[in-house]
């Protein structure tokens, strides 16, 4: 089980995407901190994505998936136009930088935190982040190879994956 929206690329749509993360957690009965953690990532990261717009006026809308697996979720945000990576976006470490700047630089930083996978590709003329979270809290023993796999290396391993279901 899983889901599908497609928004407009407009901070006015966040909200729907919170609705869209909230509801695909419930149907799985996701513990409600691991929600809350995956609510603040996809509103880091699709407001990243937003805010690139404003260079990038081919980027019309953002795709959202979302993918259950008995031990994890894997959120993939999908937007087309330039070759854009939201999580390199901001690294925080430049002394010209607005304190508004830096502040986004530290939620990427914060969304590495929050999630226990995250990987940036490109599609095609797509901009393709898969985001795993685990269903329940795990040690650090290392990620299942099931999780390891959600976060493909390249395009090709993602359509090889596709082809094998």
């Amino acid at each position: 089980m899983g889901g599908r929206i497609v928004v407009p690329a407009y901070l006015e749509n966040l909200s729907i995407v919170s609705d869209f993360v909230q509801e695909q957690a419930r149907a799985i009965h996701l513990p409600s901190r691991k929600t809350w953690e995956l609510l603040l990532v996809m509103d880091e990261i699709c407001s990243q994505i937003i805010q690139y717009m404003d260079f990038d006026q081919q980027m019309g809308s953002i795709g959202i998936s979302w993918e259950n697996n008995p031990e994890f979720v894997t959120l993939t945000v999908e937007a087309n136009g330039l070759p854009f990576n939201p999580l390199d976006v901001n690294k925080y470490n430049s002394e010209s930088e607005s304190e508004e700047q830096t502040l986004g630089g530290m939620g990427i930083y914060l969304v590495s935190k929050m999630v226990d996978g995250v990987h940036y590709e490109r599609c095609g003329n797509s901009n393709v982040l898969k985001i795993v979270k685990y269903r329940r809290t795990y040690r650090k023993n290392g990620a299942s190879k099931e999780a390891t796999d959600a976060c493909p290396r390249n395009c090709n391993s993602r359509k090889k994956a596709q082809q094998n279901s």
